[in-house]
This record gives C-alpha cells, structure tokens and sequence, in this order.
C-alpha cells in the first residue's frame, strides 16, 4: 500500500514539474534569426611582410558583411629560397600593438589551398604570422586574406 502512495506521489510531482517547464518554455522570447552569410563580392587582400625568427606579424582590415575569411600562406622564403620550414597562420582581433588569436590558426607550409576559414560577423580582424621555432633565418612571406566585399 506505501509503495503505490509513493508511486502516485511521485507521478504527481513528475506532472507538476513538467507543467512548469512547459508553463516556462511559453514565456520565453522567440530566437533571434543569424545573419546571412555574405554570398555577394569578395575582396582579396595581400599580406606580405618579414618575418624574424621567434617573431610574430600581423595585418588588419575590415570586413564589413558577415560572411568567411579565408586566409592562404602562399609563400615562405628564407635566404632567398623557398622554404620547406612551417609557421603557424591565424585569424583574430587586433589588440593594442598585437593580433589576438584563438583556435583559428593552422601550424603550414605555404600552398594555394585555403589554410584558414572562418565564418564572421562583421567587423575589423587581423591575419597573424608566427615562427613556432622552425625559422633558421628571417623569413618572408606571402598570405592571400579573402573576405566579403563592401
């Protein structure tokens, strides 16, 4: 007899708590929509610099719809030979005199495929290039930055 009291006990508090949520899930707003993903013009961008060993560069510009940046290590060069060395390319957010970056990096040697995509909201970031310790020498280099046009 203690066990089906319990039992109807324990149905009554399993409908009150489910009346509840579904009392709360009516009061909430509905979710915003996201923004379109640019599908318009793309501008590319060259970001080409010098590179010392142990250091870091960076370059930023503005993308003003969201949509994807892709970023591309066309090239890497040290003593005036391409180098078979790889250096770490991101995405990020300028901050004061450095290039902030997260999880968007990639550790590459230079190539024509995309090495970084990364979908945006829009707004001004920066493409970095860093020596992780493979440099032998100052190095240059060549990164394609591709992102929706004004």
């Amino acid at each position: 007899m203690r066990a089906g009291l319990m039992g109807r006990s324990l149905f009554g508090i399993c409908i009150l708590a489910l009346s509840v949520a579904s009392a709360s899930c009516d009061e909430t707003d509905p979710p915003s929509t996201p923004s379109p993903i640019w599908s318009g013009a793309i501008t590319v961008e060259s970001f080409t610099g010098t590179l010392p060993v142990g250091g870091t560069a960076f370059y930023s510009f503005f993308s003003p719809h969201t949509g994807v940046i892709n970023l591309t290590l066309l090239t890497l060069t040290e003593n005036g030979q391409p180098s078979g060395n790889t250096v770490n390319i991101g995405l990020g957010a300028p901050s004061g005199t450095t290039c902030a970056v997260g999880v968007n990096t990639l550790t590459t040697g230079p190539g024509t495929s995309t090495h970084v995509s990364v979908a945006i909201p829009a707004g001004t970031y920066c493409a970095r290039v860093q020596d992780v310790g493979n440099l032998t020498s100052t190095a240059t280099f060549s990164v394609n930055i591709s992102h929706p046009a004004q």
